[in-house]
């Protein structure tokens, strides 16, 4: 790294073309379900376990009392019902049931959900989980496993949800929410899962309590080993390593009534890849790493979050010093970059502030997974940008990669051409770590919040320019802008036409006009408001003219 001898303008832009064709923000639609409305469980969707797991896992692995039976498992009224009963059976105190949907229901991705009371007392747990379908990265955990709804009978008002993952060694992620009052055995509750590459969110009641973007596989690259198929669990355990033993205050038997479960899928967003989600409450934890210069400083985590992609906690990053080389941070996640096109981030800038980003691909050349070479990109930060404007609030980023540079000051290695491909895939190498290093304008503090750092392939979203429909008309003007905005667009012939803002993750932020009509040319403006009447945050947004057999995109920057 070093001192940029010119300033690059600002990409923030790219080529974020179709965006209709962005699929992250798409509608659910139902995939899978289950009512319980028959007499008996459909064994067409569900498949018994019974016994105690021995031979291969023995007391299901979490020293648990229960023999499962099928007989535990009743479906009346619109509901299963798993009941928990002490009773001598196969060498145990007490029987229960265990339901899976493995190569009856696998799914990869979705939103997950389940509406069920729970039972309670000491030494009960209940569970709506999910386990890989084939264990492709290995046997647990390596290939995973996501639980949904976990729950201790002996603390009746509190649910957890968890992610198991690790090679060789379990590591989990566990999150938990609690009910304001009363319990989850008192009524019925909802909960769910969404689960898309790149991250997975908790929700009871369809409110979000966790989310988590970070997990590790030493069996694939990431997102693995949360890629592939899984299939659905339910069970009532009775004992185990986490609720312990009943005791003289729980009560049998125990029902766990369950309402109905379902599966929601919509298009799965493919084309960008994940660096870091920062939802990690230690970064130092996870491979982040600081270095000062002329001045100092250190990164943390901070519960801002962007409107959108936030997880879990952002990056706060506080450095000062003199004009000139600061400092810096970065992160070491070897990742393959195939086929990406677009380096992409938040950042929330504070007020009053001038500073240049250096940021710094380091690559691999050579397959050991060390850095070779480095490239780099200018990114200004100041009142007026052009990249990011401080005190601007939440704004999204997106630098194409050939719009970074070889720079041979550290690195003097490689073969100067920014190619992040494993050696795996025919490529000599593929990205080691993002740097940025920060360069003071005036010296002064440098602060700001980051998150959700990725690589997107941009090009699977480009419209040809060709195609026939309605047309923009030159650029907006003004542009950038505060208040307000005009373009003029042309429509060919009598068509149904639709203009729309979008933000640069392709979400819909407002209509501004559809219907059908007569060639021509019309005007539409923008207030630089959401659908909704908020003022929508500083930053890039793409104007749409679309129809069905084509569509044409501007891009206009707001200012605040």
């Amino acid at each position: 790294m070093k001192t940029p001898r010119s300033l690059l303008l600002l990409v923030v832009l790219a080529a974020f073309a179709t965006l209709s064709a962005a699929p992250a923000h798409a509608q659910y639609t139902l995939a899978w379900e289950d009512n319980f409305d028959g007499t008996t469980v459909n064994n067409a969707k569900w498949e018994f376990q019974l016994g105690t797991g021995c031979p291969t896992v023995c007391n299901w692995g979490n020293n648990e009392l229960q023999y499962y039976r099928a007989e535990n498992a009743t479906v009346a009224g619109g509901f299963l019902t798993i009941t928990a009963k002490q009773q001598s059976f196969g060498g145990k105190s007490y029987t229960s049931a265990r339901l899976r949907s493995q190569g009856l229901a696998d799914f990869t991705y979705g939103k997950i959900e389940m509406r069920a009371k729970l039972p309670i007392g000491r030494g009960l747990w209940p569970a709506f989980w999910m386990l890989p379908t084939n264990s492709p990265y290995g046997n647990w955990p390596v290939s995973g496993e996501i639980d949904i709804m976990e729950y201790l009978g002996h603390q009746p008002a509190q649910v957890f949800g968890t992610l198991h993952y690790g090679n060789p060694n379990q590591i989990y992620s566990s999150s938990s929410t609690s009910l304001a009052s009363g319990t989850f055995h008192d009524g019925f509750h909802t909960f769910a899962i969404e689960w898309e590459p790149n991250q997975i969110r908790w929700l009871l009641d369809g409110v979000q309590y966790a989310c988590k973007s970070h997990w590790i596989s030493s069996a694939g690259g990431y997102p693995a080993p949360f890629d592939k198929p899984f299939h659905m669990l339910l069970n009532l355990a009775v004992g185990g390593n986490l609720p312990g033993s009943p005791d003289g205050s729980t009560v049998f038997p125990q029902e766990y009534v369950i309402d109905w479960v379902r599966v929601w899928q919509k298009p799965t967003d493919q084309t960008s890849i994940l660096f870091d989600g920062m939802d990690h409450a230690n970064p130092f934890g996870n491979g982040w790493f600081v270095f000062n210069g002329g001045g100092g400083g250190s990164i943390a985590a901070n519960s801002s979050l962007p409107p959108q992609d936030g997880c879990g906690s952002s990056l706060e990053v506080g450095y000062g010093g003199p004009n000139g080389y600061i400092g810096g941070f970065g992160r070491t996640f070897p990742i393959d970059l195939s086929g990406r096109t677009n380096f992409e981030f938040w950042i929330n800038p504070d007020a009053n502030q001038s500073y240049t980003l250096e940021i710094n691909l380091q690559e691999d050349d050579n397959g050991n997974n060390s850095t070779d070479e480095e490239f780099q990109y200018n990114f200004v930060v100041s009142p007026t940008g052009p990249g990011a404007i401080a005190g601007g609030g939440w704004q999204k980023v997106s630098i194409p990669l050939s719009s970074f540079v070889d720079d041979n000051s550290v690195f003097p290695g490689g073969n100067g051409v920014l190619d992040p491909i494993p050696t795996s895939k025919g490529g000599n190498g593929q990205l080691v770590g993002v740097v940025m290093a920060i360069i003071s304008q005036g010296g002064g503090n440098q602060t700001f919040r980051t998150d959700f750092w990725n690589f997107r392939n941009t090009a699977a979203l480009d419209v040809p320019g060709d195609v026939a429909g309605p047309r923009l008309l030159g650029a907006a003007a003004p542009n950038p802008f505060r208040s307000s905005t005009t373009l003029r667009f042309a429509v060919q012939k009598d068509e149904h036409y639709a203009v729309t803002v979008h933000d640069l993750s392709g979400r819909r932020v407002r209509e501004l006009e559809s219907g059908r009509g007569l060639a021509g040319e019309r005007t539409v403006s923008w207030d630089g408001r959401t659908d909704a009447g908020a003022s929508a945050a500083p930053g890039v947004y793409l104007v749409r003219v679309r129809r069905d057999s084509g569509a044409e995109v501007r891009k206009i920057v707001l200012q605040r």
